[in-house]
């Protein structure tokens, strides 16, 4: 079960200054999908596009459930695979932390939720915060990688085509910090315990306390990142990164189906990297707003018309969430899990992030 250790009165001290720049973020979250819902919306009228809902055919709408089910199982298998790697959790344990986890990063604006799995494996295991908070790292990395190379095939094909709609110039911003987080685990990995005597010296001139939790959080991070290199680990880990992007691609194809015009698969996969690109910008809940507008701009090469492209996303953006809830109460049923423990511990985490 969850550890429900009291904090110490200096952790407690400095709650408040997390929680101020957590709401900093929630606020611009929700003020940067409030913008891109306007965006968005402010021209259209889908008015006549949802009356003709019942209308649809169910058959591609069942297809992208399936695959979007689909999606969650891999996620949660691929999150596995690398924390069971990294200490004694039972694959009960990784689905439900898991579920609960996905689950909650998707319900909280600015991807506040990204602790919330390294929280629950730290708390109901023997991995500390510092090596759990890697394998999301390793996510996003693995993912932005793979879908690196995708972007560049996908701009290669588009041509011309992109250039219109601005999707050289955001795919590449993004593309830049694939090389920057490259350098960033390279030098975490060969200088590391230079890095974590810097973090004592320099943090211990405010809190020698603080300089040796930080210190120790760095250093399993970079424990993490090494553990996720092993070679059990990464053809598995790899092999599920493909599925779950080809089944997302497959999915937005696959829902194409609802549309009077047919598309190609290319399409599917241009809002896939669109959707990618905006997912790097923080945002609220589900990343609402953003999400429906960056497959507006995506299938903008394709010639389809705003009010249908913000239709058939916000008719996707639906169906991406009923896995996600379904499994997260799921996970919080069969797993016995708190919320309100979960982020009670996250508020502390973020001040003592290593307290064991």
């Amino acid at each position: 079960m969850i550890d429900s250790r009291p904090d110490s009165s200096q952790e407690g001290a400095r709650a408040p200054g997390s929680a101020w720049s957590g709401l900093v973020g929630a606020l611009l979250g929700l003020a940067i999908s409030a913008l891109f819902i306007w965006l968005t919306f402010k021209d259209i009228d889908t008015t006549d596009l949802w009356r003709n809902l019942p209308n649809l055919p169910i058959a591609p709408m069942l297809l992208c459930l399936a695959a979007q089910g689909l999606i969650q199982v891999l996620r949660l298998v691929r999150w596995g695979v690398l924390i069971r790697h990294m200490g004694h959790v039972t694959w009960k344990r990784v689905l439900a932390m898991g579920a609960v986890g996905l689950a909650i990063l998707y319900i909280l604006p600015a991807r506040l939720g990204e602790l919330a799995r390294p929280l629950l494996a730290s708390d109901e295991t023997d991995i500390d915060f510092g090596r759990a908070s890697s394998t999301v790292v390793t996510e996003r990395f693995s993912d932005a990688t793979l879908m690196g190379i995708v972007i560049l095939a996908t701009l290669y094909a588009l041509a011309r085509q992109a250039i219109a709609y601005g999707l050289i110039t955001t795919s590449y911003v993004f593309l830049a910090l694939i090389p920057s987080a490259i350098a960033f685990f390279l030098l975490s990995i060969w200088q590391r315990q230079k890095i974590a005597s810097l973090i004592r010296r320099v943090v211990g001139i405010v809190s020698s306390s603080m300089a040796s939790r930080l210190a120790r959080l760095f250093e399993g991070f970079v424990e993490g990142i090494q553990q996720a290199t092993d070679r059990q680990v990464v053809g598995p880990y790899m092999g599920l990164t493909v599925g779950i992007w080809v089944a997302e691609a497959l999915s937005l194809y696959w829902l194409f189906g609802i549309l009077e015009v047919e598309l190609p698969f290319l399409a599917a996969v241009t809002v896939l990297c669109a959707l990618v690109v905006a997912a790097t910008l923080p945002a609220g809940p589900g990343q609402i707003g953003l999400f429906e507008y960056a497959i507006v701009f995506g299938l903008g090469p394709f010639s389809i018309d705003a009010a249908t492209s913000a239709f058939y996303g916000t008719l996707f953006h639906v169906i991406v969430t009923i896995p996600l809830f379904v499994t997260g109460i799921l996970g919080i049923w069969f797993g016995e899990i708190s919320l309100s423990h979960v982020f009670a511990r996250s508020r502390r985490r973020v001040t003592a992030p290593t307290d064991s």
